[in-house]
């Protein structure tokens, strides 16, 4: 064979090598190790539908603190990712953990094997729980609890948006449960035709408006639709009772019938962080403030105020530390004095995301919203997680101890993913906030309401909630971010 014959051949050989398709993944961020090495799944890599990935060749990586150089593939093509742990030890201080979340958060998983829920049943309990057994002083706090500690504020189905703008449960999502307030209803509870001259027609510029616009900030706009949506929901949920009677005509009566119902509405929220003040006055109803005045119950030590009312509501009470609180004014009944534990935080913790993934919003407007959200606990150090959907990229390698669903890419984890993209490169110009990287090291094999058949953990239900262990990957990264923290 000639020279330049063979010059030709290997070019063109090496043309068709780097012409082909390059394996994309989903790259991972920072993940944290409260002790001990950290497990990543390539579950968390998947980038597009279809991919069915191995990492380092196997199911699973287990990686030691510092810097990790993973290797993903398809059978076919290869890319690599640098994965940094970070690991850190308890401090002798006490921290006070705000943890607001969705519905991951606010579900319970037993121990799939023994039922119990010794060591925690979502990811705020078993972070306690590790905690203690390590020595840490670490109190959380929230509105609910399982069995009084651990406490916890969740509401499921809730988008950023609707934490940071909304009184209840409201989502630009026509799936959403039926006592929701959905798009149309919400674009003149919100009086954005007043507003803007327009009537609602599905728009995605309007469902951004949407997610930017406090409820209340804006007289509701008289509609058929939010008359009907009213009345149906009437006493029902939290929601205050309406006294509008009759098909909606828009008369001037029935216009303030809806008026005075959002009023109620607003200044007796269902939401425990909505400020109609807020809504009112800036760009957001979310108040830190005002979750305080309405749930204290403790003292800035986390120590529970010694109240002796029946109602403790409002009174004046001096803490462990020498300074007098006021009892919340949503405390009304000693009960609730034992069950919700809330004072200033030194630190927040945010699980909120999968139902922005399924908001008819752009993820401009979704991204936003959540960094938003973020920004409303100023220079408190915050964290933000978010959970992927169960699954298995190969469901045969984790055989035969367990049985779980097929992981794939679908609209809601491609939405994430692009919106979680977008909120990293805002973060990262933030000090006070960090992304728990949970996505990369959640447990697949782990689903809710998951059951032991025969020896078997069956987890191949096709829903979105995560069960024990991958409840368990959440706290440990949240764990070892506070050591680090």
């Amino acid at each position: 064979m000639k020279k330049p014959v063979l010059v030709l051949l290997l070019l063109s050989l090496c043309a068709q090598v780097f012409s082909q398709e390059s394996l994309r993944i989903f790259p991972s961020g920072t993940l944290y190790s409260a002790g001990g090495n950290v497990t990543v799944y390539p579950e968390g890599f998947v980038l597009e539908a279809g991919q069915k990935l191995f990492i380092d060749g196997e199911k699973e990586a287990v990686l030691r603190p510092g810097v990790n150089v993973v290797t993903l593939s398809d059978g076919s093509r290869l890319a690599e990712d640098t994965v940094r742990v970070v690991a850190a030890s308890p401090s002798s201080r006490r921290l006070r953990v705000l943890c607001i979340g969705e519905s991951t958060t606010a579900t319970v998983s037993r121990h799939p094997w023994s039922g119990s829920t010794d060591d925690g049943w979502n990811w705020v309990s078993m972070m306690q729980t590790r905690a203690a057994r390590d020595g840490a002083d670490i109190v959380c706090l929230g509105t609910e609890s399982l069995t009084g500690q651990a406490s916890y504020t969740a509401h499921g189905g809730w988008s950023a948006y609707t934490f940071l703008n909304w009184p209840c449960a409201a989502k630009i999502d026509p799936h959403a449960p039926s006592h929701f307030f959905k798009a149309e209803a919400m674009w003149y509870a919100l009086g954005l035709r007043s507003v803007t001259g327009e009537p609602y027609n599905g728009e995605t510029r309007q469902h951004d408006l949407m997610a930017r616009t406090p409820f209340g900030k804006y007289h509701p706009d008289g509609d058929a639709v939010l008359w009907n949506f009213v009345r149906e929901v009437s006493g029902t949920h939290g929601y205050p009772e309406f006294t509008g009677k009759g098909k909606y005509k828009g008369s001037a009566k029935q216009i303030a019938a809806l008026e005075k119902w959002t009023l109620a509405l607003a200044e007796n929220p269902i939401n425990e962080f909505y400020s109609l003040e807020a809504a009112r006055s800036g760009d957001c109803a979310f108040s830190l403030e005002t979750y305080l005045e309405r749930y204290r119950t403790m003292d800035d030590n986390g120590i529970r105020l010694p109240a002796v009312s029946e109602n403790p509501a409002g009174e004046r009470v001096r803490g462990s530390d020498g300074r007098y609180y006021t009892i919340g004014s949503r405390i009304v009944t000693r009960a609730l004095l034992k069950k919700v534990s809330v004072c200033s935080p030194t630190h927040v913790v945010v699980n909120i995301g999968i139902n922005d993934g399924d908001s008819g919003t752009s993820v401009e407007a979704a991204a936003g919203a959540l960094s938003a959200l973020m920004s409303c606990f100023g220079a408190l150090p915050c964290a933000h997680f978010v959970n992927r959907w169960p699954g298995a990229c190969n469901p045969a390698l984790w055989g035969p101890s367990f049985k779980p669903r097929q992981y794939g890419i679908n609209g809601n984890n491609t939405r994430v993913m692009a919106i979680l993209r977008l909120f990293r490169e805002w973060a990262s110009r933030r000090p006070e906030i960090d992304l728990l990287d949970v996505w990369h090291c959640q447990d697949p094999a782990s689903q809710l309401e998951e059951k032991l058949q025969d020896g078997v953990l069956v987890c191949d239900k096709d829903d979105v909630h995560t069960g024990f262990s991958g409840q368990m990957s959440s706290s440990l990264q949240v764990l070892g971010w506070l050591y680090s923290r």
